[in-house]
């Protein structure tokens, strides 16, 4: 009988074991083909690395200087162990590795607790397959690192433990969830209520709630601290990095009670909301709504993510999800268990009991599949693929010393992390020892200034323009639209650098004669770049000089659909590198944005290049 009670959890240890390999493997993957950038994942990284060289929890991204998370962000104290692991492997896969690795034991708890509370191994495996089919574990797995995801196995242990009156235990795990950050101490502080009011343990249930209310006082006084001591511009900085739960907008909590009609109407009573709701509840076919009083302990926390105006609060693909998995886990087996005893009070025979808890355990399945199916980001494993533009990128990256400070492209951040002193472009651009900007990006890019206030970038705009014309950076490499400056290479140099290319660059080769003495020889056609809801086409269009130039740069490309067009100026290597200095032979490349306009799609568009406003257009290329 014994063997056979090992039997499930060794089952249940085998699929959590593939659970790690498969979500490792998609997290890597993930971050492999750039689908992770500065925020946050880049930011996690520096934090891993800077903890395992001693500098505990520190990170420069979000205040623009080097300062522990313990004072500008959350109170992630189990990074400080976790970093061990990062110092004897210190690659960003070993992050993702651990993350997974940490969602995925969490299957053995709910085994347990489900085979015990049910008094059937089919039910633990039944609840243990839910749980490593539940679609917001996904993707709280598969969105960067974040400190508060290790804490939802964590928890899982602690309630197990606290169902077994095996308090030592319990306490043990109910504090290693408390350092995976400060949103921890509300689970608990309710779970001291939880335990005051239905388990009658009131000293103990006290005592909880209050240590848990003052660790969670002393995080907030932090905060207000921190404000106090900054001038009034980082002090916003400040206010919008460390309020109680970063993702609680709700204009200081003023809404709450100077517009509560608005509140409900605008925040909460919404499509979005519901829809939260359900793909929360649903894999496990809303048992967890069979315990209340269970459900309860994530109400704060539930309450806040539904009336916040931060929308990754109102969707299970972002990481805010990860208190709430355990405690909906706890609440659906208490759930079936009261069911079950509601219908054996009732006088129902023993094998229909049964019968219908095999057919609710069908259900869970059921419904942990179709969820899983549909809302589950793994589903986008197969988009993110690695390409020769991410190779790119990285040859240009591992030349950056690892004691450089680096100013960087946010979609590039987290591959450059390990480092002291990194910042998100544009912050230090004028002091920084290199940048690496990316002007084939075609994500939507944010940039920072001094720091945390995020807004959206256009490719090129009067930031990059800054670099672009400083003397004391020059482009120590450029590589398929990547540039790498370094502070004090020698400008002229890097112009050079920034404007000749290489034949084998040319992705559609052509050879046109634009008149005696310039050839166009073609272009490369990259992914379509975003701007908010404003989408450009962008080329690397290449040119060579037959004989010396005289002209400057006041020729235009026209775009036309045959119906319609507009104009777009001229300016090889962004105007920087004259035809007047071109030498007869070299390949010039000349990066071009065309904003895509109606009646502007691929196959109806011609491009003609134009030397004087009303002289006679040269056609170059179709697209």
């Amino acid at each position: 009988m014994a063997r056979r009670n090992h039997l499930g959890l060794a089952i249940a240890g085998l699929l959590a074991a593939a659970y790690t390999v498969l979500f490792s493997c998609a997290s890597i993957q993930r971050w492999e083909s750039f689908n992770g950038t500065l925020f946050d994942l880049g930011i996690m990284i520096q934090t891993w690395y800077n903890t395992g060289q001693g500098r505990l929890l520190e990170e420069s991204v979000n205040l623009g200087i080097p300062a522990s998370r313990f004072w500008l962000a959350h109170w992630e104290f189990i990074y400080i162990p976790l970093a061990l692991f990062y110092k004897l492997a210190p690659r960003a896969e070993t992050l993702l590795v651990l993350q997974s690795l940490f969602l995925a034991v969490g299957a053995l708890p709910v085994y347990l607790l489900a085979r015990d509370r049910l008094s059937s191994q089919a039910a633990g495996m039944a609840f243990a397959a839910a749980y490593l089919l539940y679609p917001a574990m996904h993707n709280t797995n598969l969105f960067d690192v974040h400190g508060i995801v290790f804490s939802t196995s964590l928890i899982l242990y602690a309630f197990y433990f606290l169902d077994k009156e095996r308090i030592g235990w319990f306490l043990f795990f109910a504090f290693w969830a408390l350092l995976c950050r400060e949103d921890v101490a509300v689970i608990w502080g309710m779970t001291g209520i939880y335990i005051a009011l239905t388990r009658k343990k009131i000293k103990r249930g006290a005592l909880l709630a209050v240590f848990a209310a003052l660790w969670f006082g002393v995080f907030y006084s932090r905060h207000l601290w921190l404000v106090s001591q900054f001038a009034t511009e980082v002090s916003e900085a400040a206010k919008a990095i460390t309020r109680p739960s970063h993702w609680a907008y709700l204009e200081g909590g003023k809404l709450i009670w100077e517009k509560p009609i608005y509140l409900l109407d605008e925040h909460f009573l919404t499509i979005l909301n519901a829809a939260y709701l359900f793909w929360l509840f649903v894999p496990l076919a809303f048992l967890s709504l069979g315990s209340p009083w269970t459900l309860a302990i994530v109400s704060p926390i539930l309450l806040i993510n539904l009336l916040s105006d931060w929308y990754p609060a109102h969707v299970i693909e972002y990481p805010y999800t990860a208190t709430l998995t355990p405690i909906i886990f706890v609440s659906a087996i208490y759930g079936l268990a009261n069911v079950l005893r509601t219908f054996q009070k009732r006088g129902m025979h023993e094998a229909r009991i049964q019968q219908l808890r095999r057919i609710i355990l069908a259900a869970v399945l059921l419904c942990s599949i179709v969820a899983c199916a549909v809302k589950s980001n793994l589903r986008k494993m197969a988009e993110w693929k690695r390409t020769s533009h991410h190779e790119a990128i990285d040859r240009l990256a591992a030349g950056i010393p690892e004691n450089a400070s680096l100013s960087v492209d946010t979609i590039l951040g987290s591959r450059t992390a390990e480092r002291r002193e990194l910042y998100a472009f544009p912050d230090h651009i004028d002091s920084v020892d290199y940048i690496l900007y990316d002007f084939a990006n075609h994500e939507f890019r944010l940039m920072t200034r001094t720091s945390f206030f995020l807004t959206p970038a256009k490719p090129v705009d009067e930031h990059i323009w800054r670099v672009l014309n400083d003397p004391n950076y020059g482009v120590v490499q450029y590589e398929d639209g990547v540039a790498l400056f370094q502070r004090g290479y020698e400008y002229k140099t890097g112009l050079r650098n920034l404007a000749i290319a290489q034949q084998q660059e040319i992705g559609n080769p052509l050879a046109i004669a634009v008149n005696d003495t310039l050839a166009f020889l073609g272009y490369t056609w990259h992914t379509n770049t975003r701007y908010w809801d404003t989408f450009y086409y962008h080329f690397t269009l290449y040119w060579r000089a037959t004989h010396p130039l005289s002209h400057g740069n006041g020729a235009q490309f026209l775009l036309s659909n045959g119906e319609a067009g507009f104009s777009s100026p001229h300016n090889p290597a962004f105007g920087l590198y004259p035809p007047s200095q071109w030498q007869p032979g070299e390949i010039v490349r000349e990066e071009v944005y065309w904003e895509i306009r109606d009646g502007f799609a691929p196959g109806h568009v011609t491009v003609s290049l134009q030397f004087e406003q009303d002289g006679e257009a040269v056609k170059l290329f179709d697209f």
